[in-house]
């Protein structure tokens, strides 16, 4: 079965069970079935290209736009509304785009730039008066393999289009489903931004197979985020591990009931804010793994199978390697680059062919990039990334490590390394560091915070303090923007 297949006789089975929420009312799941299926047939005649983009905020509507293009027989393709225009661009552009979903607020982010804009805020008049009531929804269009184009960040690189399959999404979201014994009773929070892997696996097609609602916030407000966990009761949240800094934060002296797992993923877990959520919250945050290449989770803690440092053990399905820069591999415990293989594995980037190549083995397995251990008793870590690692003399430098150890100091809220030339040594470690309300750090004392804890060639060469790092619309930070930062600085005579 295709996702738009499994959505409708999920909806047919829960009929009025509300399924998308926000501050505006409650879509239950057959409401959100006939109005995709109506909606459907005015995309239908709107475009002959295969994809059609989707640039919402986080609102209830985004699931019935999404089921909506896969039912006129399209591709959904989400759009960062975040980043800049020239970006934008880039990827109408890229992914062969003549027609956007959104809403009058983005108007200038798309009107002129690609031939068709549907306006949500005239498509829910139309509903509102009764327009579509007697457009009857038609049979959905025939389902391609392809279900999906997600973007990734560019965190490292430009951003290529992922390409998924429908046997990609269901399998990750039945296989993140099962891991979590799932059962219906469940309401998610939704603060992840929908045009992100995560929040597509995890908060549409992961509620969509067991009769799950979520609640949508535009914006993560902390304060308001934990008064609508109190109102509407909900008791599962997906987030990125910077979001529970915050949340911790404001919930200090009254944690919301009702709320009990929690799971972080997108970014690097700190031990600080690991201890201040367990703190508040009496109960673990979890960890996860994943990237937009696996549709997304690789790995996942539960209630019942988590360990501190670690993102928990592999999905169903799902097998792993840990190899050496040979493709060879390497025992349990030892430090390589993670390489998986199962059906959620993607089906390539979009029209990159040599790309596809480089990233997935003809034996299916995928290249993640990303570095970790695998224990013996089936827990995974990740220790950063590889195409991060910086050359020194030779030597390879993991900026992971030494991101890590500079959170611990209490002045630090964040850190971020990259490599910068240098004539005698080809390449050494900077650091760029936003510090915490109120606290003051010296780079003489941070660099005299690390020596103990670091080998010497490991030493950032330079500290450089900001107000705050950049970041992507996940919380992760855009290292690649640090570097552009560093390449416009005027070289030194």
């Amino acid at each position: 079965m295709s996702v738009l297949e499994t959505f409708l006789a999920s909806a047919k089975k829960h009929g009025d069970r509300p399924y998308l929420m926000d501050e505006t009312g409650v879509l239950g799941y057959q409401r959100v079935a006939s109005s995709a299926l109506r909606f459907a047939a005015l995309l239908g005649g709107a475009t002959a290209r295969p994809h059609v983009g989707i640039m919402l905020p986080n609102v209830k509507e985004f699931g019935v736009v999404f089921y909506a293009v896969l039912a006129a027989g399209k591709t959904p393709v989400p759009l960062n509304y975040l980043l800049e225009q020239p970006e934008l661009d880039f990827i109408y552009e890229d992914a062969d785009l003549d027609t956007v979903i959104t809403v009058e607020f983005f108007r200038p982010k798309v009107e002129g730039r690609v031939a068709n804009v549907f306006f949500l805020e005239n498509l829910a008049a139309m509903a509102k008066s009764g327009a579509l009531d007697h457009a009857p929804g038609p049979d959905p269009a025939p389902q391609t393999q392809l279900a999906l184009i997600l973007y990734t960040s560019g965190s490292i690189g430009r951003p290529k289009g992922v390409m998924l399959s429908n046997a990609n999404l269901l399998h990750n979201a039945r296989s993140a489903s099962e891991a979590f014994g799932l059962d219906g009773s469940e309401r998610f929070v939704g603060v992840l931004p929908l045009f992100h892997t995560f929040a597509i696996t995890g908060l549409l097609l992961v509620p969509m197979l067991s009769g799950i609602s979520v609640y949508f916030f535009k914006k993560f407000v902390p304060a308001a985020v934990l008064a609508a966990i109190r109102e509407q009761g909900l008791t599962h949240m997906l987030a990125v591990a910077s979001m529970y800094r915050f949340l911790a934060r404001a919930a200090r002296r009254d944690p919301p009931p009702t709320l009990r797992v929690c799971v972080a993923g997108g970014e690097p877990l700190t031990e600080q804010t690991r201890h201040d959520f367990d703190e508040v919250f009496r109960f673990p945050l979890l960890e996860g793994y994943g990237l937009t290449e696996h549709a997304p989770i690789v790995s996942l803690s539960t209630q019942v199978a988590h360990r501190a440092g670690t993102a928990g053990p592999l999905i169903p399905g799902v097998q792993c390697r840990i190899v050496d820069d040979d493709g060879r591999d390497l025992p349990r415990g030892a430090e390589g680059e993670i390489w998986v293989r199962s059906p959620s594995v993607m089906l390539g980037y979009f029209k990159k062919p040599d790309d596809t190549r480089d990233a997935v083995t003809p034996d299916g397995w995928l290249r993640t990039g990303d570095l970790g251990r695998y224990s013996a008793d089936g827990f995974l870590a990740i220790t950063g990334r590889k195409k991060e690692l910086i050359i020194s003399s030779g030597e390879n430098i993991a900026p992971a490590e030494i991101e890590q150890a500079l959170v611990k100091h209490p002045a630090v809220l964040e850190a971020a390394v990259i490599g910068v030339p240098d004539e005698s040594r080809g390449e050494v470690p900077k650091a760029f560091v936003s510090l915490q309300e109120g606290r003051r750090a010296t780079e003489s004392e941070l660099r005299a915070y690390l020596e103990p804890l670091i080998a010497a060639y490991k030493l950032p060469r330079v500290f450089e303090i900001l107000p705050d790092l950049p970041h992507g619309p996940t919380g992760k930070i855009l290292k690649r923007k640090l570097k552009e930062m560093e390449a416009a600085k005027p070289v030194r005579a």
